[in-house]
């Protein structure tokens, strides 16, 4: 039993077990039997949803995910690191360092959104 705003809150499923056995605490293997049964349709039930998944076309190859990272990944690498060479002119002819902070931001922000994408 839990307490919410200082009243008694049961779990469904506790309430039936008292049902069930009429106030009388489950036996263990009573107990591991339902946890097992649980279980079991958990499993069957992510069966089912990936088996929908599949049959919806939503299912992705775990390699072609994989893949897909690491491409995005290498795009935000390659524009991180040649960062420096295209801004290095612009930040050169300035001597805020609020000017340059926002020219960052904003090659930043272009760099994170094409990653988004």
């Amino acid at each position: 039993m839990a307490v919410k705003n200082g009243k008694p809150v049961y779990i469904r499923s506790q309430l039936k077990l008292f049902a069930e056995h009429e106030g009388k605490q489950p036996t263990k293997t009573k107990m591991r039997r339902d946890e097992s049964e649980a279980g079991i349709k958990e499993i069957r039930e992510q069966r089912e949803r990936m088996k929908l998944k599949i049959e919806l076309g939503e299912w992705i190859d775990r390699e072609e995910e994989e893949r897909r990272d690491i491409s995005k990944i290498l795009v935000v690498k390659r524009a991180l690191l040649g960062q420096g060479r295209k801004l290095a002119m612009q930040m050169a002819a300035m001597n805020d360092p609020r000017k340059i902070q926002a020219l960052l931001d904003k090659e930043n922000r272009v760099i994170i959104e094409g990653f988004s994408r």
